[in-house]
């Protein structure tokens, strides 16, 4: 009978640059590609993101050759009965790095589900980049410099001739999420994540340091579905970035989005509270007229936005 793996899908729904998929691969002579519907991360999503999530998965399940298993309900109950209905040999996923992700991994392992685990979303893991003393960094400007220092893996590339288990009926329940009236998602999916990527590096990435700021152009890569639901990683970025101003700004913008994983990271409570616990102390005015004129566009109201909102 022949090994097999199951590869559980979480953020990184693309084929290149996929460490974890790989290791299954090698581990196995067929793997079972999943993806787990989680009514808790569903239920608490827009419309609009549910739509995204939707195409990505259309676009991962055509790569796959039509292989792709979309099952609904938590990952210890879903894993464990495919593991006996399929004859798995193994489980195999990238680290989570998030409260949530690493909680269900924990519910796996105290089920006695061991879960082989390789890479993640990030250039470099949370928890890697230091201070000498040992202790992490609170402060971006000289986590950028630690990080750049640390460096990165090159990309690794998409497997060749792999063997997909294909899903029984009632394995695969792609979610019908349609985008909402009056709202345009952009194009999901790894193919459509690399050709934005190199139309970006083509047209914009060398004003990005500029443009990026002004809102009646093209400015910005608009990377950052892709690289929510892991469509490009982040090394398949920084592996194509020069050193002219525009590539290092947006290469900034990367180290951003790494530094506040590793603020997470050593902060879980950061995922629904203060970093620093005197700001509780603050006070905000409640939403009113102002707000709602700057929700649709009437009126150019001053509001702070996260980081890496424009990449």
């Amino acid at each position: 009978m022949s090994k097999r793996a199951i590869f559980w899908f979480r953020r990184d729904l693309r084929l290149s640059d996929n460490p974890a998929l790989l290791a299954a691969l090698d581990d196995a002579d067929e793997v079972i590609p999943l993806f787990i519907l989680d009514d808790e991360i569903s239920e608490s999503a827009g419309p609009h993101r549910r739509a995204y999530l939707s195409a990505s998965l259309y676009a991962l399940n055509e790569t796959l050759d039509g292989n792709l298993f979309v099952i609904n309900g938590k990952p210890v109950d879903v894993i464990k009965d495919l593991m006996q209905r399929y004859k798995v040999n193994s489980v195999h996923s990238a680290f989570p790095f998030a409260p949530y992700g690493e909680a269900r991994d924990q519910e796996l392992k105290a089920a006695g589900i061991e879960l082989q685990q390789l890479g993640s979303g990030y250039a470099v893991a949370p928890g890697r980049v230091r201070k000498d003393d040992g202790t992490n960094y609170r402060v971006y400007t000289p986590f950028y410099r630690a990080w750049l220092a640390h460096g990165w893996r090159a990309p690794v590339a998409a497997p060749k001739n792999p063997k997909w288990v294909s899903p029984k009926k009632g394995d695969q329940q792609l979610p019908q999420w349609e985008t909402p009236d009056g709202v345009m998602n952009q194009e999901a999916g790894e193919k459509a994540a690399l050709t934005r990527f190199k139309t970006f590096l083509k047209k914009a990435a060398d004003d990005y340091g500029d443009a990026r700021n002004i809102p009646g152009i093209e400015g910005t890569s608009r990377l950052s579905p892709h690289l929510r639901w892991g469509e490009i990683h982040p090394r398949t970025i920084l592996a194509a970035l020069g050193q002219s101003k525009g590539h290092e700004v947006y290469r900034k913008e990367i180290a951003w989005r790494e530094f506040y994983a590793d603020v997470l990271h050593h902060n879980p409570h950061t995922s629904r509270d203060y970093y620093d616990a005197k700001f509780k102390k603050m006070r905000y005015d409640k939403p009113g007229k102002k707000f709602e004129a700057w929700c649709e566009g009437k009126k150019a109201t001053p509001l702070l936005t996260p980081q890496c909102a424009n990449l």
